[in-house]
């Protein structure tokens, strides 16, 4: 059996530099908060960065004018492949990321997913030492950024997950092929990251059966979303597909 998994939510942003330049003077606290998370990722041995979104300047190139709005995602293998072990599904919300945006008010805010987020979502428990390895690992990235501007959300409960299963008659090979080929159709949709789970935790020593998460999108449907919700840009944006392959092959 081979399942498709797509994220019920529809829409996201591509990575990209011009915007209107009437709204450079708002970004600069928001590009200095990555800034430092990004320094703080390249100095840690057991992280990596993966890529960094910019919503709101890719939304303002697509004339949909959004307040600052980055997210930045890192990879710490270990961890990621041990949440993934636990429940593939997890996947979807991988890899590590901080969103850092600028509210209606002028406040930059850096905003996270904690623990209990993926237990609500995913249906899961997760040990004391992988609840306190993903905080050490925020921790560290988020160190030298001001504490006023760390923000968390105010409940971590979801009614479902959000996701819609499909299974897939092709090989796990061309289920790939084929979702790439219907995405790449689209002429206002961009392919910016594939990342390949179980090869990832092969190198941790970690055994994985077949997980592989594609992200993609285009800034204008995401803009529009996210000025009713900012924060989207943690978790809805960019849109995700993962193909997995289960135990019965």
């Amino acid at each position: 059996m081979r399942k498709l998994i797509f994220l019920a939510l529809s829409c996201t942003l591509l990575v990209g530099c011009s915007f209107n330049k009437i709204f450079e003077g708002k970004y600069q606290l928001v590009d200095d908060y990555i800034e430092i998370i990004d320094s703080n990722i390249k100095d840690l041995p057991q992280l990596s960065n993966v890529i960094a979104i910019d919503h709101s300047r890719l939304a303002n190139q697509a004339e949909e004018p959004l307040l600052p709005s980055k997210v930045i995602m890192f990879h710490d293998p270990v961890l990621e492949s041990s949440l993934i072990e636990k429940e593939r599904l997890i996947a979807l919300d991988m890899p590590l990321k901080i969103l850092v945006y600028m509210d209606e008010n002028g406040d930059s805010n850096v905003i996270w997913n904690q623990t209990r987020y993926f237990e609500e979502r995913y249906n899961v428990s997760f040990t004391v030492e992988e609840k306190q390895q993903y905080d050490e690992a925020m921790s560290d990235v988020l160190n030298g950024v001001p504490e006023s501007a760390l923000n968390s959300f105010t409940s971590d409960k979801m009614a479902q997950n959000d996701v819609i299963t499909i299974e897939s008659e092709l090989s796990l090979e061309e289920t790939i092929r084929k979702a790439l080929e219907v995405i790449s159709r689209n002429d206002d949709v961009t392919i910016f990251k594939e990342i390949d789970y179980q090869k990832l935790a092969a190198q941790n020593d970690v055994k994985l059966p077949p997980t592989y998460l594609i992200m993609y999108g285009a800034p204008s449907p995401g803009g529009k979303a996210m000025k009713q919700a900012q924060t989207l840009g943690l978790d809805a944006f960019p849109q995700k597909l993962l193909v997995w392959q289960n135990e019965m092959g």
